[in-house]
């Protein structure tokens, strides 16, 4: 009844736009306000029962086994998923011909935190048995885990963003000729904070989801169907 997840980690662009060029003094500014958007989605819950326990025990899990390696379980149910992540990214770019100069900014930054959850219970227990309903109820508890790191993590980025906005709004004015460089850090100092908040969702993630298994959730699951069928 372990959990079986993975992590999907899009890759990462910005889209450029040219605006509008000036001489005047105040040319190197931004004609747009920034906008950020951190979108979590949960997708509706999917279920295969179809899946005997011998076929569930080949499936990849990431948590352990609470009662040591040493000893060998069948897996009961699993729920197998994932955290989709993806980010978008535009700026800005307005040039001054006069001067040869250039300024640019970050004008949108759109993320995605998706979770497809995916619960699988053995055959061996079928729908309205004891086991079947107690199996869904611990692998109900996986999906809510998910659901909640996503909701967190995508407050964290909004947040670390917005930082990143207030601190950078502007990059300029530098040599036209630089262009090129400045874009590749603007992006790289996007990518990084989405890379660290990914890293440190999925490592959150992984405790998480293992503090689910536990022994004592374990015995608690087999407990509530005392003449049943489970097995470890």
């Amino acid at each position: 009844m372990r959990s079986a997840l993975f992590l999907f980690l899009t890759t990462i662009f910005f889209h450029t736009a040219a605006f509008a060029q000036t001489a005047d003094s105040s040319w190197c500014r931004a004609n747009v306000a920034p906008r950020i958007n951190v979108v979590p989605t949960t997708e509706t819950v999917r279920y295969d029962f179809a899946q005997s326990k011998k076929q569930l025990d080949t499936f990849k899990i990431d948590t352990e086994n609470p009662y040591g390696s040493n000893v060998i379980t069948d897996v009961g149910g699993l729920m197998k998923g994932g955290i989709e992540t993806k980010q978008n990214a535009s700026y800005g770019i307005i040039s001054n011909p006069n001067t040869d100069q250039t300024c640019m900014w970050i004008s949108e930054i759109s993320v995605g935190i998706k979770i497809s959850p995916l619960i699988y219970i053995a055959s061996e227990y079928p729908r309205g048995t004891c086991e079947h309903k107690a199996i869904m109820e611990h692998e109900n508890k996986h999906v809510e885990v998910d659901r909640q790191l996503v909701n967190a993590y995508a407050q964290l980025m909004g947040q670390e963003y917005f930082r990143l906005l207030q601190q950078k709004p502007l990059y300029g004015p530098f040599p036209t000729a630089q262009k090129d460089a400045y874009a590749q850090h603007i992006n790289t100092e996007s990518v990084n904070i989405f890379n660290a908040l990914v890293q440190r969702m999925e490592a959150e993630r992984k405790l998480r989801q293992q503090q689910v298994d536990n022994i004592n959730e374990y015995e608690s699951v087999q407990a509530k169907c005392p003449n049943g069928r489970f097995a470890h």
